[in-house]
């Protein structure tokens, strides 16, 4: 997903660096061709590990149609706001939905805060839901179907949950980027307490949930959440850095989102992220 970096009421700078890169990889051949190659790549990156050609194949077709997905998540909302919009296929870094145009592009810029929230949420929902797809799929066929069911829930899970994290220019980071900017900033820092003290809490419970384990047992239960607790440790890093570094002045803009809109977008990225981990890495606890 792309978004221009004064989103969030930052001044226009240097080109984005998507930008730059579609320009050089724009050219209809290119973008003919990129699918094939991501879908060549993947399958080698899976084969070594794997040495399974059949396998590789599955894995890395459900690795490019995720990555499409994800993609077409976004772009349904750019075209929702009237905005004429593509995906761009940019091998070997991946896909991006990005305005036509430098026209465009301009009107994205002046998007409110909470349309561009709902678009860099609208690529993981997209994740999500090929996610559950796949499960049903897994469970409810046999053979191939099933792997390849199976296989559209790991690839799901990769790219939703990296999503998730709110570091850099993934969509998790663009996204509390637009609601801390919104925010004013005692509403930030509570904000990064609440979600700080939601993952703390989601710990304890899986804790005192298998605490009655013997000791054995209770290793291998750490060792299975090991993934759910490496997520909440990124994401309480990159939601702290992200408070401290929005401008408490961005709070005044004409685009800024509502504190209700700012608590809805909140709840919908716990939802996600719950429903990404739960499927992708099991329960948090014996029974949730």
């Amino acid at each position: 997903m792309q978004i221009e970096s004064n989103t969030a009421g930052e001044e226009p700078g240097a080109k984005d660096p998507v930008w730059r890169l579609i320009e050089k990889v724009g050219a209809w051949w290119i973008q003919a061709f990129s699918p094939a190659l991501f879908l060549a790549f993947f399958f080698g990156c899976c084969w070594l590990p794997l040495r399974d050609a059949g396998r590789a194949l599955s894995l890395g077709s459900a690795l490019v149609l995720q990555m499409y997905i994800h993609e077409l998540g976004h772009l349904f909302v750019f075209r929702q706001n009237g905005i004429r919009s593509r995906i761009w296929w940019l091998f070997p870094l991946g896909a991006a939905a990005a305005p036509v145009d430098r026209a465009e592009k301009r009107k994205s810029e002046a998007l409110p805060w909470n349309d561009v929230a709902w678009l860099l949420q609208a690529g993981i929902m997209a994740n999500v839901a090929c996610m559950l797809a796949g499960s049903l799929l897994r469970s409810a066929s046999t053979g191939w179907p099933a792997g390849f069911g199976g296989d559209l829930l790991t690839a799901g899970g990769v790219l939703a949950i990296s999503n998730l994290i709110p570091l850099g220019k993934l969509d998790g980071g663009l996204l509390f980027h637009v609601i801390f900017s919104s925010l004013q900033e005692k509403d930030d820092v509570r904000v990064a307490r609440g979600l700080a003290a939601i993952l703390i809490l989601a710990v304890l419970a899986a804790v005192v949930s298998i605490a009655w384990l013997g000791l054995g047992e209770l290793i291998v239960a750490f060792f299975v959440r090991s993934g759910w607790f490496a997520v909440f440790a990124l994401i309480a890093a990159g939601i702290w850095h992200r408070q401290g570094m929005d401008d408490p002045a961005h709070a005044g803009s004409a685009q800024a989102m509502t504190r209700r809109q700012a608590l809805v977008h909140i709840l919908y990225y716990i939802a996600l992220l719950y429903i990404s981990l739960r499927l992708c890495l099991g329960p948090l606890g014996l029974n949730f």
